[in-house]
């Protein structure tokens, strides 16, 4: 995990970005994946609005969208929410 959020805070250096990963309803339920690393279609679809028709500040726990001014706050979160599982 110290190599994925070391990865997340460089890119974030680089670019902003939607990330969907993280303890939410949406990955915690098994329905919407095929097995550990792949997604059902409808969760793709869930991305795709999530991304093209919601503003970037919504209130939606799935998909935060990550700058470098926020990624350590999103980081520490997800962590906290990992642990608290």
């Amino acid at each position: 995990m110290d190599e994925f959020d070391e990865f997340k805070r460089k890119l974030a250096d680089i670019t902003s970005y939607y990330d969907f990963s993280g303890v939410n309803d949406i990955t915690t339920n098994n329905y919407y994946y095929y097995e550990t690393s792949h997604y059902r279609p409808m969760v793709g679809d869930m991305i795709i609005h999530r991304i093209f028709n919601e503003p970037k500040d919504s209130s939606s726990t799935f998909g935060h969208w990550v700058t470098k001014d926020n990624v350590d706050e999103h980081i520490k979160k997800i962590n906290q929410d990992l642990e608290n599982q």
